[in-house]
């Protein structure tokens, strides 16, 4: 089966444009939690990561070269994964938590209601980013099948002239 796309972002933005933009807005992200973070080297390793994947990311959209977004692509997946895993542990524990007959008086319906609303919000906004994620890869890919061979003096794939390859 496979993975779901879409021809556009947000209806109306192109793939491509929307590519770049979640790219800039990762690499903006990561800058800010970099300099948010000098007093922890696991959170400043963190949002090195995120500048690198975010980098990796607008350089393959660039170049169409789809094997740059590919951790990218793979990461976000697993993401998912979790995010589903963790939003059934939280509706679990929001089910448990209604039906309890002493309830603490700080727990009453109403901010149950709202936790478990903003968790399917967030699910489905995280998980249309994801859709997004997959059709930028998707678009960069078959963009990469239609140029040719030799790309920037670098081979893609057979050289049709091995004589024209820069030493």
């Amino acid at each position: 089966m496979p993975l779901p796309t879409v021809e556009h972002c947000c209806c109306c933005v192109d793939l491509i444009t929307a590519g770049k933009i979640m790219g800039w807005l990762g690499v903006l992200n990561g800058i800010l939690s970099f300099i948010g973070s000098f007093n922890h080297i696991g959170n400043l390793l963190a949002a090195a990561a995120s500048i690198a994947l975010s980098a990796c990311w607008l350089y393959g959209i660039e170049k169409s070269q789809p094997s740059y977004l590919l951790l990218n692509v793979v990461l976000t997946t697993i993401g998912i994964v979790i995010l589903y895993i963790a939003d059934v542990i939280i509706l679990l524990v929001a089910v448990y938590i209604a039906t309890l007959s002493e309830k603490p008086k700080e727990l009453n319906d109403f901010p149950l209601a709202f936790i478990v609303f903003v968790v399917i919000l967030m699910t489905i906004l995280a998980t249309y980013c994801w859709v997004i994620t997959n059709s930028v890869y998707a678009a960069v890919k078959e963009r990469s099948k239609e140029l040719p061979n030799v790309y920037h003096g670098v081979s893609r794939g057979v050289c049709q002239d091995a004589s024209k390859i820069p030493a």
